[in-house]
């Protein structure tokens, strides 16, 4: 059996296991062209249609602290990397863009939230325990928002004013 072990990331500097010419999955991954020389791509082909993410994150970087979650480490410019779904995309199209399912975390508590599972996130560290409750209540609130019904309308507004995200 290959035993790995961490190693420090020669892009963020961070303690990793490394994918690829000495830099972890994120960073390896982040800007393939310029390690490996190949031709300019147009960002419509590798992006494809825009999700309106990019706007979110630009609304959320100018009103929040720039902490992580987690750890508060200060997260001093912006970086798409920072901003963390606590539902995923794929499992929760709805919630894609609802500000509340988005937490800025460090690219370490970024990476370890997508692979990890909670009990063991809360079993290495007792900070994860604002972002599970978190993640528990949005999914409550998601089933209870997206309901299959037909008469049910667009996303609305809650109590306090904010906007919800569209109903099924």
């Amino acid at each position: 059996m290959i035993t790995t072990k961490k190693k420090i990331c020669k892009e963020c500097n961070t303690e990793q296991y490394i994918f690829s010419r000495g830099m972890c999955k994120f960073c390896a991954g982040k800007n393939p062209k310029e390690k490996s020389g190949l031709k300019d791509i147009p960002k419509k082909s590798i992006f494809g249609k825009p999700t309106g993410e990019l706007v979110l994150f630009q609304s959320i970087w100018a009103t929040r602290k720039h902490n992580c979650a987690v750890c508060g480490t200060d997260l001093k410019v912006f970086d798409v990397w920072f901003f963390s779904h606590i539902l995923s995309k794929g499992s929760f199209p709805r919630f894609r863009l609802y500000e509340k399912n988005i937490v800025l975390k460090c690219k370490s508590h970024h990476h370890e939230w997508e692979v990890k599972s909670n009990k063991d996130l809360l079993k290495k560290d007792g900070r994860w325990l604002p972002i599970i409750e978190l993640h528990d209540t949005l999914i409550q609130e998601y089933y209870e928002r997206n309901t299959f019904s037909k008469d049910k309308g667009q996303g609305g507004e809650t109590s306090d004013g904010e906007a919800t995200p569209e109903r099924f």
